[in-house]
């Protein structure tokens, strides 16, 4: 096993400005500085899509592939591999992503798991598969050697994934029942539930250190392994008051960007086309239409005439002039300047007119 990988914490980590910073290194790169807000980089984590992560082992196994079959030189695979994560932007987007792609790529380059990222049973099942992985083999067993790696990898992600959205939802969403806050349940659990505790204890070693920049001198936290990194993401999550909410749309758990009274997240759900942030947009739009006879209206005659516009009946420029005046006289007749029938029968005029 590389020494450094023997001597070095995982990642080293502090708090700035609202943002959770990771310094992390591997014997194949320099080291790199990773932050996003305090809390998104958790919940980004507990959503990384399985056919996403697959693709993007896949990618970088069959790049490793190709390599060594060019040039069966470490330093000149290790490049290889960096430039792919590089391009693809698997590196410095989230603290849980870039640690587990390195790993992957250290697992391919060493023929071992990192142990500061997976352990226990599963993973000696992938240091055995990768140190037996032929890669003269033909097509079809490189594409099945392929497919066997990843889901392995995989299956100790999606492990990981289920026990963070567990305990997220335990701590974040249990004050009905005891009338904890979630750092007081979190405390509690930690001092009383064993299996908690197993997973989640908050100890952390602090030492001094210069910031990626190799100027400035920080107080960091020590993260020796993956759960160090998600244990002290959780604990300044809850210390510092991050409100977590669930989307209305998708009911995944998500830090709301901007205002704290935002019901929906940016991400796409399975199965839409739009993020989750722009469908509620438009089922609030409708549900305000549906509730106001005035809007109603407006929208009927806008349709009518944008209609009209689109197949070469009405030109851009009167279209919007009339829309400019429709504006006008919908605002009058919200602040009772014009009556709704009056509103209505311009629409009905202006809009139902016979076309030239």
């Amino acid at each position: 096993m590389s020494e450094l990988i023997e001597k070095r914490p995982l990642a080293y980590g502090f708090i700035e400005d609202g943002n959770l910073h990771s310094l992390i290194k591997w014997p194949f790169m320099e080291e790199v500085s990773v932050f996003q807000p305090v809390g998104k980089s958790l919940v980004d984590f507990i959503r990384f899509d399985r056919d996403f992560m697959t693709s993007v082992f896949e990618i970088l196994l069959v790049r490793y592939m190709q390599a060594k079959e060019h040039k069966n030189d470490y330093n000149f695979i290790a490049a290889v591999l960096w430039e792919v994560a590089m391009q693809h932007r698997l590196i410095g987007t989230n603290n849980y992503l870039t640690v587990y792609v390195l790993s992957y790529i250290h697992l391919l380059l060493e023929g071992e798991v990192d142990p500061r990222i997976l352990v226990g049973e599963k993973a000696d099942v992938l240091t055995k598969y990768i140190q037996h992985l032929d890669l003269g083999d033909s097509q079809d067993d490189s594409f099945f050697a392929k497919q066997e790696l990843t889901g392995l990898y995989m299956d100790l992600i999606d492990e990981r994934q289920l026990n963070v959205e567990a305990t997220l939802s335990l701590v974040l969403e249990q004050r009905e029942f005891d009338g904890l806050t979630p750092i007081q349940r979190y405390y509690e659990l930690e001092q009383t539930d064993e299996e908690f505790r197993k997973y989640w204890h908050s100890d952390f070693v602090m030492k001094l250190g210069k910031k990626a920049d190799g100027y400035d001198v920080q107080q960091f936290v020590v993260l020796e392994n993956i759960d160090d990194m998600l244990r002290y993401e959780l604990v300044q999550t809850l210390v510092q008051g991050i409100g977590f909410k669930r989307c209305k749309n998708c009911g995944m758990l998500f830090v709301p960007s901007g205002r704290s009274d935002t019901l929906y997240c940016d991400f796409v759900a399975d199965g839409e086309e739009y993020s989750c942030r722009k469908i509620g947009a438009n089922r609030q739009a409708k549900e305000k239409v549906a509730k106001d006879p005035v809007l109603q209206e407006h929208r009927r005659a806008y349709q009518r005439l944008n209609k009209r516009k689109e197949f070469g009946y009405m030109e851009e420029a009167e279209f919007k002039a009339w829309a400019k005046e429709a504006a006008l006289r919908r605002k009058q007749c919200q602040e009772g300047i014009i009556t709704f029938e009056a509103y209505k029968a311009w629409l009905d005029e202006t809009s139902l007119q016979e076309r030239k």
